[in-house]
C-alpha cells in the first residue's frame, strides 16, 4: 500500500513538471520571481537554442552557387599539386573576380555549396582551400571555415568562407579540395 502511494505521489510530481514544461515562459517567470536568476538565464538560453534549431529545420535552403557534382580528380592534377593534395580525392577550381577596381587583400568570400552524399562524411574536416601562387604556381593552404551544414535529399549543403587576395579588376584562382574520408 505504501509503495502505491509513493508511485501515485511520483506520478503527480511528473504530471506537474510536465505541465510546467509546456509553458516555458511561465517557468522562466517563476524562476525570475523567486530570485533564481541562474535558472531563469539557463531556461532563457535553452529556449533560445531551441528556437535557433527550429529556425534551421524550417528554413528554406539557400540555392548553392556551386554544385560539386562533376569535380575533377586530384590524381589528374599536375604532379606537384597532386602531391600537395595527397589524401583528397576531388578538386574544383574557384575563380574570384574583383570588378570594382579595388585591390582586395584578405577579403572574406562566403559561398553556399552542395555536395553529393556519396563518400563525404564530414565536410568540416574534409574541405580545404588552396591558392595558386601567381609567381611560382605553387599551392598554399588558405584558412577556411565550413558552417551551416544541412542534408537535403541526396546532397549535403554547407557554407564555406575563406579569405581571398584579388587584384583590382582582376581574378584569382583557388582550388577547393574535398573527399578526404577518414
Amino acid at each position: 500500500m505504501g509503495e502505491q502511494n509513493s508511485q501515485a505521489e511520483l506520478t503527480k510530481r511528473q504530471v506537474k513538471k510536465t505541465y510546467r514544461l509546456k509553458g516555458p515562459r511561465r517557468t522562466e517567470q517563476d524562476a525570475y520571481s523567486s530570485g533564481r536568476f541562474d535558472l531563469a538565464l539557463s531556461l532563457a538560453e535553452s529556449l533560445k537554442d531551441t528556437l535557433h534549431c527550429e529556425e534551421q529545420l524550417h528554413a528554406q535552403p539557400v540555392e548553392p552557387l556551386i554544385r560539386v557534382d562533376n569535380s575533377g580528380l586530384v590524381s589528374d592534377l599536375p604532379a606537384a599539386w597532386a602531391q600537395w593534395a595527397q589524401g583528397w580525392k576531388y578538386v574544383d577550381c574557384l575563380r574570384v573576380a574583383e570588378p570594382a577596381g579595388i585591390d582586395r587583400v584578405q577579403e572574406p568570400v562566403d559561398l553556399p555549396l552542395a555536395f553529393p552524399l556519396d563518400d563525404r562524411s564530414d565536410l568540416r574536416r574534409e574541405i580545404r582551400v588552396a591558392s595558386i601562387e601567381p609567381a611560382s604556381g605553387e599551392l598554399r593552404e588558405v584558412p577556411s571555415q565550413v558552417y551551416e551544414l544541412r542534408r537535403r535529399k541526396d546532397s549535403q549543403h554547407c557554407r564555406l568562407v575563406f579569405f581571398a587576395d584579388v587584384p583590382a579588376n582582376g581574378e584569382a584562382a583557388y582550388l577547393l579540395f574535398h573527399g578526404n574520408p577518414p
